[in-house]
């Protein structure tokens, strides 16, 4: 009796080939051009790496967009194209970013060839050649010639009115031709493993875990011809987890052997399935770099308490997601500066998880009122001392004496510096310079007030001291380094440049009631003719207890107003002013 023995190759990996290649003008993302949709298979049945997916995507976005540095750009807020906002369009772009390591997005002009409004565009259906021009397809597999749209690339120089670009950014990678790797491309095979464990399972409910049960009917041993046949049949109907759990029957003459009925899966095949899942697990959030616990899961010893939750969250951020978010903030921003110059845009992240109000209130740093507010209470009314009235001479000079007393003890004679007008004080740069001197916080606008410069040229000042290394410009505050501190510093015996407050009558002050007076606080103030630094005066706010900067001398009724106007303030205020200390010597 002869035996015919016959291989069966089981199902291979459904992974494809990361392979480029120039065919029909464009650069193959993929052995066959299909690696993104792939990619996209595997976010859309693999639970745990689209969560996973999902989750970095919310992180990179942010809970919403700051923008500063041109208050016209803060209509990007609400619009970037007609139908969404910044957030919004971020939001996609991110998705984009984590999937494939890349993004692009439409920039389409005005009849001016201005930049008018961003569109998201799918980066799996966009191909290139050497990124001098894009093509975008809705099926690559299946898309003909006048089917596949062009794109040049972004370029403001070449724009033409109401014309269209691409703005394509991939992440660099050693070896990388023109298509980028995804950031979690060494656990992929994994990832497929995650597709076919929950495939495996779907199907042997569906089947009625039958367990594979094979029907052997003897008809004898086949002809070579035969056996190929049944050889493809076999793998077609048992291999893989699309075929979990069926039957296979072969049918047999009337006179031959009884039928046989035998079970071809292991019996515990389900159980070495849950055993691979937990391997499979943990590799997938190591590909990913992912905390298991921001997902709810724990490790063995792991209590999952706020504390492990927030430091978890922390880490990841600092190690990942502030990298990411930067990247995709100076992308949108580098185009949005040749529409808003001087616009930095940045990412507000919310609380992953809420703050422990109850203990911040019990170690005194919130009040009670905060909490409620913060948790969404009603506020309870708490009486309030009544507020101080300087109708009556004698309700001002309650404060008066002791407040002038630390007034006297602040700034410095005006005597000893010598005021700089506009007109000796010639650079712009040094105008500049000693207001960030002065207060790194400053803005664009308050920039332009203080220098009495446009906006834009205060922008064009900016970035020249910035590549000059003169500053420090970033999202949060503009920095002076020790190169321009030196400019507006001492140099040839000549005083540094210095930006000081001094108590001044408004140039828009009413004028006086006839036989009327300024208040005692004021007269005192004008006749110490003291000059303050910044500092100095938020120091003072400090001391008082009130805001020197708006209070000053106190409520103001404008005269002859009916009904009565009342100004939380009086007719002076804090005059800035540029001087360089008298040489006395």
């Amino acid at each position: 009796m002869s035996f015919e023995i016959l291989k069966i190759n089981f199902a291979e990996s459904k992974l494809p080939k990361f392979k480029e290649q120039k065919q029909k003008g464009f650069i193959s993302y993929g052995e066959k051009n299909d690696f993104p949709e792939t990619l996209l298979e595997f976010y859309k049945r693999s639970p745990k790496h689209g969560a996973i997916l999902k989750q970095k995507a919310r992180f990179v976005a942010g809970s919403e967009c700051v923008i500063e540095g041109n208050d016209a750009a803060l209509k990007m807020l609400d619009f970037v194209n007609p139908y969404e906002g910044l957030h919004e369009f971020k939001a996609k772009i991110a998705l984009d970013y984590e999937l494939f390591n890349g993004f692009c997005f439409e920039v389409h002009y005005n009849k001016l060839g201005q930049i008018a409004k961003f569109f998201h565009v799918d980066f799996s259906r966009v191909r290139t050649n050497d990124h001098s021009e894009y093509f975008y397809a809705l099926d690559w597999q299946k898309a003909k010639v006048d089917e596949i749209k062009k794109y040049p690339s972004f370029n403001p120089d070449e724009a033409q009115p109401f014309s269209v670009q691409l703005y394509y950014h991939r992440e660099y990678d050693a070896g990388l031709g023109v298509y980028p790797l995804p950031p979690y491309i060494h656990g992929l095979q994994y990832i497929e493993i995650d597709v076919e464990i929950a495939n495996f399972h779907n199907n042997n409910i569906r089947n009625g875990f039958s367990n594979g049960t094979l029907v052997q009917l003897f008809k004898g041993e086949p002809t070579p011809e035969q056996a190929r046949k049944f050889e493809r049949k076999f793998k077609d109907r048992t291999t893989g987890t699309d075929n979990a759990g069926g039957l296979i029957i072969q049918f047999n003459d009337n006179n031959e052997k009884p039928a046989e009925i035998s079970q071809i899966q292991p019996s515990d095949l389900d159980k070495q399935f849950l055993q691979l899942n937990e391997a499979v697990n943990a590799e997938i959030f190591t590909a990913h770099n992912f905390p298991p616990i921001l997902m709810g899961q724990k490790a063995d010893g792991q209590l999952g308490a706020r504390n492990e939750l927030i430091e978890a969250y922390e880490v990841f951020h600092k190690s990942y997601v502030n990298s990411r978010q930067a990247k995709l903030d100076k992308c949108i921003e580098y185009v949005a500066n040749f529409v808003y110059p001087g616009v930095k845009i940045s990412t507000q992240d919310s609380e992953f998880i809420g703050m422990d109000y109850v203990g911040l209130f019990q170690a005194g740093i919130v009040t009670k009122n905060e909490v409620r507010e913060a948790l969404g209470f009603d506020i309870i009314e708490e009486p309030t001392p009544a507020p101080a009235q300087f109708s009556e001479q004698e309700d001002v000079t309650k404060w008066l004496v002791t407040d002038l007393e630390v007034f006297a003890k602040f700034g410095e004679s005006a005597e000893t510096f010598a005021e700089l007008t506009f007109e000796e004080l010639t650079n712009d740069e040094l105008k500049v310079l000693a207001i960030i001197e002065d207060n790194p916080k400053a803005n664009i606008q308050e920039l332009s007030k203080g220098t009495e410069i446009s906006e834009k040229e205060v922008v064009k000042i900016l970035r020249i001291l910035q590549d000059a290394g003169k500053i420090e410009w970033t999202n949060r505050a503009i920095k002076i380094t020790d190169i321009g501190r030196g400019d507006i510093g001492d140099s040839g015996g000549t005083p540094k440049i210095e930006l000081r407050y001094k108590y001044d009558l408004r140039l828009d002050a009413p004028p006086l009631v006839p036989g009327g007076e300024s208040r005692e606080f004021c007269k005192e103030m004008m006749k110490m003719n003291r000059l303050y630094t910044r500092a100095e005066i938020d120091q003072l706010t400090q001391i008082l207890g009130y805001d020197v900067w708006k209070r000053r001398g106190g409520w103001y009724t404008v005269p002859d107003s009916s009904p009565a106007i009342h100004i939380p303030s009086c007719r002076h205020y804090w005059k800035q002013v540029y001087v360089r200390r008298q040489n006395n010597g």
